[in-house]
């Protein structure tokens, strides 16, 4: 899937737009990118964030160990939807060894981050380029190893909770490709790595929910 038929079909899924996939970005494309800036706006606006380059919205609280929830990225003439995971894959979420370990798994809390990460090239620790943590985030600390997110113990602090992909995977499920971090498919990291790498000095996330659309 393209990053245009992956923007329609996320149009789709968050606003209903009914949009046919067919990865060419014309007026009903434009006028549902226009409705979705319009709710992220006013969900921003009622919970006090400033606006931003990065969104993760997070579709559920189940942990489904896939790309299950979405990243939105916005930058200069660029508005673009792509699949990733707002939550830890099950390698570690369902891990008794693990969990017992770090005192519960790490599983992001939905705010805006300031300042959260810092762009790093390719060649790193996953082979692609890759957005490392640098300022503080809250994460639930999931000790339930359950089907949907335990909410009871919060933790705030730097976790190594990154943006990345991993090179080479190609995979369905996100299992072992995070314990925390927010992790998308590869094949749309040459579309949203260079838009990230243009942006001034650390860079902002904002995790939402779906919940808050309604």
């Amino acid at each position: 899937m393209t990053i245009q038929e992956s923007t329609q079909t996320g149009l789709n899924a968050l606003i209903n737009a009914g949009l046919t996939v067919d990865g060419q970005l014309g007026e009903a494309s434009t006028s549902a990118l226009q409705s979705l800036q319009n709710a992220i706006t006013r969900i921003f606006t009622a919970k006090g964030y400033s606006p931003c380059n990065l969104i993760g919205i997070r579709m559920s609280d189940e942990y489904t160990n896939q790309f299950t929830d979405w990243g939105l990225i916005c930058f200069g003439e660029a508005t673009y939807l792509f699949p990733i995971s707002t939550k830890p894959g099950s390698s570690y979420q369902k891990n008794d060894a693990y969990v017992a370990q770090v005192g519960g798994c790490a599983c992001l809390l939905p705010a805006q981050y300031k300042g959260m990460w810092s762009y790093r090239p390719a060649g790193g620790w996953s082979g692609d380029a890759y957005l490392m943590q640098v300022g503080p985030c809250t994460v639930y600390r999931d000790k339930s190893e359950g089907p949907v997110i335990d909410k009871s113990i919060t933790e705030t602090g730097l976790f190594g909770i990154n943006f990345h992909s991993w090179k080479g995977d190609n995979a369905t499920t996100v299992d072992n490709l995070s314990a925390g971090c927010q992790v998308m498919d590869e094949i749309y990291l040459e579309d949203v790595m260079p838009l990230l790498k243009q942006i001034q000095g650390n860079i902002d996330y904002t995790l939402i929910e779906f919940a808050d659309f309604s």
